[in-house]
């Protein structure tokens, strides 16, 4: 929907471009304007008004996107690191990924999982089954050994049952069986950080989608699918 300060311009492109026409019509009565240069003027006129639409529904679209609160924002550069992401985070965390070695074995992270944990927060971790098909094809993909893969996959498990163990805190990790596309790290519900798996890339390497959720359903839609990933897994 266009805004009122946009709508206004493009009713005044409008009007402007109707009293142009007004003028040819005068410049025909006046001049005698021969047919064909009568045509060129209103084809001008006509291709004004449309050049003037255009830029002001674009503009309009781009000041709808910047007024979005950074409700979504796609990251190139300089991506945020979910050791600094996860620092806000108060009554829950989900993550999504494939063996998360750096991940879970970054201080910073076990830190904020040990202190969510002691206030009874929810901290739900989906890894890719060791024993998946789909390690070796997303290994191939990455050019990369799928037995150091499920070495990784099996130690990142571990020491996250160490860590519940030690700190007597409880981490729900889930093992799914499916070729891994998203990684997802969701936190308290309010914020979502999205990369992607792409041939040859690794997950942190690809753009970062930033999602927050008030009432957006993109939000929505990657958290019912970070669900039914949970949902159809099997327990670490």
């Amino acid at each position: 929907m266009l805004n009122k300060k946009n709508t206004n311009q493009i009713i005044l492109g409008v009007i402007g471009s109707i009293l142009a026409a007004v003028v040819i019509w005068l410049f025909q009565k006046t001049l005698a304007l021969q047919f064909w240069q009568i045509v060129s003027l209103y084809l001008l006129v006509l291709s004004t008004t449309l050049s003037v639409l255009t830029v002001y529904l674009f503009r309009s679209l781009k000041d709808q996107a910047d007024s979005a609160n950074g409700k979504l924002k796609l990251i190139y550069n300089n991506k945020p690191d979910i050791a600094e992401n996860i620092k806000g985070c108060k009554s829950s965390f989900r993550f999504l990924g494939i063996s998360s070695k750096r991940t879970m074995s970054n201080p910073v992270v076990q830190q904020k999982l040990i202190e969510l944990g002691r206030d009874k927060g929810e901290i739900k971790i989906l890894l890719l089954n060791p024993d998946s098909e789909f390690v070796k094809n997303r290994a191939n993909d990455e050019n990369e050994s799928s037995r150091a893969w499920v070495s990784e996959i099996n130690a990142t498990v571990e020491r996250l049952k160490n860590l519940a163990n030690r700190e007597h805190i409880n981490i729900e990790v889930r093992l799914y069986d499916q070729y891994p596309v998203w990684r997802l790290s969701i936190m308290d519900e309010e914020e979502m950080y999205i990369n992607f798996f792409l041939k040859g890339q690794q997950g942190p390497q690809s753009q970062m989608l930033y999602v927050k959720n008030h009432d957006n359903d993109l939000f929505n839609a990657f958290l019912l699918e970070y669900e039914r990933i949970w949902d159809t897994s099997v327990d670490a």
